[in-house]
């Protein structure tokens, strides 16, 4: 059997109902029911809150559709995990 991964720094809590959902930075816009499932699952920064442009800081998962995300974002955000990207093929993410 596999050891299981551990993660040594905490996801940040949000609200008391929401404590245990990891977050993730939407920085495009989805359909609004993708939205609404989005939200069943992570605590979500949209693109229309302010706390977005902080993704570089702040993200551990970020999902993207048509915003390129150069070497240099990557670089600077230390506490990503992870990039989902909509769509076909990955040429936005560097």
């Amino acid at each position: 059997m596999a050891p299981a991964r551990i993660d040594s720094s905490p996801e940040p809590q949000v609200d008391e109902h929401n404590a245990r959902k990891p977050t993730v930075y939407l920085i495009d816009e989805y359909h609004p029911e993708a939205v609404k499932h989005c939200k069943t699952l992570f605590n979500v920064i949209g693109p229309q809150d302010p706390e977005v442009k902080n993704w570089r800081q702040n993200a551990r998962y970020l999902l993207v559709k048509g915003s390129q995300v150069t070497a240099e974002d990557i670089a600077q955000a230390k506490s990503l995990r992870a990039i989902g990207k909509q769509g076909v093929g990955i040429d936005k993410i560097d």
